[in-house]
């Protein structure tokens, strides 16, 4: 009877720990695409230059490099929509992994142009009265 009761005991303490194993690689696997941009937080704008192709974005605030996780194909945000920004200083709006150095693009946009200046500054200097 002993016997009986610590297989018991042993084959529950067995179950519980292997259904605690599976609810941590659960949580561990973030997954791709929209799941994991959703999982990341709120969407977060960032001012830099697409580049590679289209694959990479570079901070203009601390020159951070970050892959684009999305770069190649995505239903939210198409990879022709990013590359066609390659060289362009943007904005891009996306969810940042600091720690991976990726992000997953939701939008990209350029920054307003300047308007031209209206004309040429004048001198402030006034001509001088012509000798005689």
């Amino acid at each position: 009877m002993k016997k009986l009761l610590v297989l018991v005991c042993t084959m529950f303490l067995l179950v519980g720990l292997s259904m605690a194993q599976d609810t941590g690689k659960k949580k561990s696997d973030m997954g791709t695409g929209k799941k994991a941009a959703n999982a990341m937080g709120k969407a977060v704008s960032m001012a830099g230059k697409i580049s590679d192709g289209g694959k990479t974005f570079v901070s203009a605030k601390d020159s951070t490099s970050y892959s684009i996780s999305n770069a190649d194909d995505d239903k939210s945000m198409k990879a022709s929509d990013i590359a066609k920004h390659d060289g362009h200083d943007v904005k891009v709006k996306g969810h940042w992994d600091n720690d991976k150095k990726t992000v997953h693009v939701v939008s990209v946009t350029m920054p307003a142009a300047k308007p031209a200046e209206a004309g040429k500054k004048k001198s402030s200097k006034k001509a001088a009265a012509p000798s005689s």
